[in-house]
């Protein structure tokens, strides 16, 4: 039995305990309603079905013809409903852009690396193998990249600050009206 395990099997004084899953987080664009794939999906099936009738009587290799047919052309739809639905939908969502989070992941890279070095040459000074001019002014050059490179992820330059603050207080406002719902319901 793992920890977690007994540790509940303790709690509840041995007492079999029913699980239920946590609830899966609702994003206010999934509030239900009907949506295009929706229409799409029906469109299809309706097609497909009328098509099928229609070619009623013939071979079968001219019934399964007329079904592809019809998949196919919604698939073409499908494809460029999503091709053109950014061009009207006011609701994009921000989203960082994946060279933004490489160029984070860079950055972290480097300033780990920059601080890496300024460790290794307190140590070659601490065992006299660097002279102390040429010690001070490495370090010098180490540690004015190294606030560079802080700088740049504390989000002076890069927004990303702001992106994490207004996600936050986006999760914040979600979960304190999701608070009040279960508040108001018990």
């Amino acid at each position: 039995m793992s920890r977690t395990s007994s540790e509940e099997h303790r709690k509840t004084g041995g007492r079999a305990v029913e699980r239920k899953p946590a609830p899966l987080p609702v994003t206010p664009d999934e509030g239900g309603g009907l949506r295009p794939w929706h229409v799409l999906l029906v469109g299809t099936l309706v097609a497909a079905a009328a098509g099928v009738f229609a070619a009623r009587g013939t071979s079968l290799a001219n019934t399964l013809s007329v079904a592809a047919v019809i998949a196919t052309v919604s698939l073409v739809a499908a494809g460029l409903f999503r091709t053109v639905a950014p061009f009207w939908s006011s609701g994009i969502e921000e989203r960082p852009e994946t060279a933004g989070g490489r160029r984070r992941a860079a950055l972290e890279r480097e300033k780990m690396l920059v601080l890496r070095s300024i460790k290794e040459i307190e140590f070659d000074r601490a065992m006299r193998k660097i002279s102390e001019a040429d010690f001070q002014e490495m370090a010098a050059r180490l540690r004015s990249r190294a606030a560079s490179l802080m700088r740049q992820l504390d989000g002076t330059g890069s927004g990303y600050r702001a992106l994490v603050e207004r996600d936050l207080a986006t999760r914040v406002g979600q979960a304190s009206t999701s608070a009040s719902r279960t508040g108001d319901s018990l």
